[in-house]
């Protein structure tokens, strides 16, 4: 009988312990991945619970109106002609002119309204270029059987929206108001930084919007607090904060805000295609004094020019407000109310 050799004991201990080490590493990554998934389906429930609760309570402050299926949400106050129309910047809606809306109101009738995806309006199914945004607006006013002419205020990347009503409606334009409004040659004429911000503006919503549908994205902006992000919703009513932080965290909004980032080349070409010239035409440009994300002063020599460009014409007014940043109608709010008021006085009285 052949004699089976039995392993030194030493041998044999090493092989029992990477058999407990191999199972034990087994059993904690499957644990770990349970907790995993576990994680990922306490943050869905979380985040459709806070939709559903958002959807129940948090009510449009304007009317839902239709536009080809889809609610649209626009918000009338005050009476008067000539109607104020306001433009938001990328990613902003009726929000955005809280400080601004209800004082021209006291003066004149003033609309703002949410672009297809953001705030309280229905998503569309293409992304919405500066065309489109203006086919929306007119749709909606005419439903409410808003007339022109219209003053267009317009902020940023809502400056080239509302220069494209003018553009493919002069008659029913009386005057613009351009708000440290987007140029449509920046991108060559800016610091490269500037992009590169952009660029890493662009990435961070494109996870977010990836994380949001777990919930992650609401949880952190509500630990951070929304004024890490936007720093100037702090100068906000609670009211306004409240709804902005409940909103800028679902899905379909920073979709949304990826979409019209990604559009913005379709949109200056749009823009230099279908411009005309001013003639008569009342603009008014107001301009930040403030470089954003501290890009310095050659940002703000060049910003200068091509704002200068924007208020070129023989009727065009352009100030500078010093002590504000880019969202100048939220940092200084009675600069923008009292440049509307002075040019609907003028409008109505234009022999004075």
């Amino acid at each position: 009988m052949n004699n089976i050799p039995t392993p030194p004991d030493g041998e044999t201990s090493k092989a029992a312990s990477g058999s407990r080490v191999y199972r034990i590493l087994k059993r904690t990554i499957l644990v770990a991945f349970i907790l995993f998934f576990l994680l990922l389906a306490a943050g869905y429930f979380y985040e459709t619970s806070q939709l559903n609760r958002i959807a129940n309570e948090l009510k449009p402050p304007g009317e839902l109106v239709d536009i080809n299926g889809r609610a649209l949400h626009i918000r009338i106050q005050g009476e008067g002609s000539p109607t104020v129309v306001l433009e938001a910047g990328l990613g902003g809606g009726v929000l955005d002119w809280t400080l601004v809306a209800p004082e021209i109101a006291k003066f004149t009738r003033v609309v703002s309204y949410d672009r297809a995806g953001l705030g309280w309006s229905e998503a569309a199914a293409t992304p919405r270029t500066p065309r489109l945004v203006v086919e929306d607006l007119r749709t909606a006013l005419k439903s409410k059987q808003v007339d022109g002419p219209f003053v267009l205020v317009g902020h940023s990347d809502g400056g080239l929206k509302v220069r494209m009503f003018y553009y493919m409606h002069p008659e029913d334009v009386a005057a613009l108001v351009l708000v440290d409004s987007s140029h449509v040659d920046q991108d060559p004429r800016l610091p490269k930084e500037l992009a590169a911000k952009f660029a890493e503006i662009e990435q961070i919503t494109s996870v977010s919007s990836k994380l949001s549908a777990f919930g992650i994205t609401r949880l952190l902006m509500k630990l951070q607090g929304g004024g890490s992000v936007f720093p100037e919703l702090e100068l906000l009513p609670e009211s306004a904060q409240s709804a902005w932080m409940d909103m800028a965290a679902c899905r379909s909004q920073l979709l949304t805000v990826i979409q019209e980032l990604n559009a913005w080349e379709e949109s200056c070409l749009q823009l230099k295609e279908a411009e005309i010239p001013y003639g008569d035409l009342p603009v008014s440009v107001l301009t930040a004094g403030k470089a954003p994300f501290d890009l310095g002063e050659s940002y703000s020599n060049a910003w200068l020019e091509l704002q200068a460009e924007l208020a070129g014409g023989a009727f065009a007014s352009h100030r500078v407000i010093e002590d504000s940043g880019h969202y100048i109608h939220i940092q200084q709010p009675e600069t923008v109310i009292e440049e509307v008021r002075r040019i609907i006085q003028k409008l109505r009285t234009p022999n004075q």
